[in-house]
């Protein structure tokens, strides 16, 4: 799985994430990893984007139905009127390529999933590009 084992988060967006390609790791442009949420909380939360340097691809899986989760896609800082969810479960796979997108478990899941970052350049292949949504910082 690989040799990082990290919490990110706290509270109800407390995660584990587990890189399999760490930024250390010698790659031309990926890092990837696995991500576990808390049983009905948020990961990637705030919200965040890394549009201008990463674009990524969030891989689901060990949740089987009725289990599922959401997630969440907004261009704009703090205005959530418009946004697209994606409900999501084993097997769905969704890109970010743009814009700020968090996820959560349905109460009784947890999200699970595969994410692969793909850097612009080798030097944007870097984790900590992330821009966290001002309008939810704590």
């Amino acid at each position: 799985i690989g040799d990082i084992h990290q919490i990110h988060g706290e509270g109800v967006g407390r995660r584990e994430v587990m890189f399999t390609l760490a930024p250390q790791d010698t790659a031309s442009k990926l890092i990837c990893g696995l991500t576990w949420s808390q049983e009905g909380a948020w990961t990637s939360w705030p919200p965040h984007q890394h549009e201008k340097d990463l674009e990524e691809v969030y891989c689901y899986f060990d949740m089987p139905s009725p289990k599922f989760g959401l997630h969440i896609s907004y261009l704009k800082t703090g205005e959530v009127e418009d946004i697209v969810t994606h409900t999501v479960h084993s097997g769905t796979m969704v890109q970010a390529p743009c814009g700020y997108h968090p996820t959560v478990a349905s109460p009784g899941s947890r999200n699970a999933y595969f994410w692969v970052l793909a850097a612009f350049t080798p030097e944007s292949r870097r984790y900590d590009l992330a821009i966290n949504d001002p309008a939810f910082e704590q």
